[in-house]
């Protein structure tokens, strides 16, 4: 292999690099921009060109994120390179006039950015805020909801109780209807037992009456009219008052 082509790679890739490092935006801008400012302090150019060529500058650094304080770092070294002009009072006045217009773009960006970051400030504390009363009102549904479900759970316990009390009540109702039922036979039974009792008791008193009034009749056939006649009232009462008595005992068996 020839000696001279490792060098003449290596050199290459050198100068490709460098011609990189050229070609950067940043170099590219840096070397606009001290242009720009040369031909401005030289006047070179007309104000209407060199106001355009600010304002392509600025425009430049701000697509390119460039700070306000990295432009005027790049200014002083622009400066420094013009060792001619440095000194003079309105070199450096027309340096100060030309560093101003070109970063009126960068300050223009920077107040869009501020505004910019305060309009999304105010939305993050509106959002803060919102979030909060949605936190709140999220809290006080979970409230409402576990009180809805605690008193479903109330309502439908009542109303097992309700159903079991009506269940229960039906039941005694009909033990109760059952139970006067049965009272009320057990009633007519002792009633007609009783009216079955007094009528034969009753009946058999008056029988022995009548006979007894009977005998005394035949026995006080001798005795005065009055007597007999007292004794026919006495059996015509007796007579009534088994009557009465067979009319009443009749009543009770039928009630």
């Amino acid at each position: 292999m020839h000696p001279d082509l490792p060098r003449s790679a290596s050199e290459g890739r050198k100068l490709a690099a460098a011609t990189a490092k050229l070609s950067h935006p940043l170099a590219v801008f840096k070397r606009r921009y001290a242009a720009g400012l040369r031909s401005y302090l030289l006047r070179e150019t007309s104000p209407r060109a060199a106001t355009q060529v600010q304002l392509r500058l600025g425009q430049r650094a701000a697509r390119l994120g460039i700070g306000v304080l990295e432009v005027a770092r790049m200014h002083e070294r622009c400066l420094q390179q013009l060792p001619g002009l440095r000194g003079r009072s309105v070199v450096q006045e027309r340096a100060g006039l030309f560093f101003r217009d070109v970063i009126r773009p960068l300050l223009a960006r920077v107040a869009v950015i501020s505004r910019s970051r305060l309009a999304t400030s105010r939305l993050e504390l509106r959002l803060k805020r919102r979030n909060a009363e949605l936190e709140s009102t999220r809290a006080r549904l979970q409230r409402s909801v576990l009180v809805r479900q605690r008193l479903q759970a109330t309502l439908k316990r009542s109303g097992d109780q309700n159903s079991r009390l009506l269940a229960q009540s039906l039941r005694m109702q009909e033990v109760f209807r059952q139970t006067t039922r049965r009272v009320l036979i057990r009633m007519e039974e002792e009633r007609g037992k009783v009216s079955r009792q007094l009528h034969d008791d009753v009946a058999q008193t008056l029988l022995g009456i009548n006979v007894r009034l009977i005998s005394m009749r035949k026995d006080a056939s001798d005795q005065s009219r009055w007597f007999r006649n007292r004794m026919a009232s006495t059996r015509r009462l007796v007579g009534q008052s088994a009557k009465s008595m067979k009319s009443m005992a009749l009543r009770l068996s039928k009630k």
